[in-house]
């Protein structure tokens, strides 16, 4: 969460479909007064370290990087395959 003056902050979210999105919460946790997708990390797997440095972005300047991430996860082969297994036992 960021500091606002209220209770409030950010929210950073995963879909396997859409990728990572985030949103600026209101007084409530419930409450998002703007949602959007982190455009530079559709549909790809990013480091951790790398989509924490983008959170602490959002959280500090309410920004997100332009264009694309090139770099993947040195793990992503194994969350897709993950993703893949998840899928078939749920019939997807």
């Amino acid at each position: 969460m960021r500091p606002t003056g209220a209770w409030g902050g950010a929210r950073l979210s995963w879909d396997d479909e859409t990728g990572w999105s985030y949103a600026q919460l209101g007084t409530g946790t419930h409450e998002v007064l703007f949602e959007a997708t982190v455009v530079s990390l559709r549909r790809v797997f990013a480091a951790p370290d790398d989509v924490a440095g983008i959170a602490e972005g959002l959280v500090r300047h309410w920004r997100t990087p332009a264009g694309g991430y090139g770099v993947e996860w040195e793990r992503a082969s194994e969350v897709r395959k993950s993703i893949e297994a998840f899928h078939q036992l749920r019939g997807m």
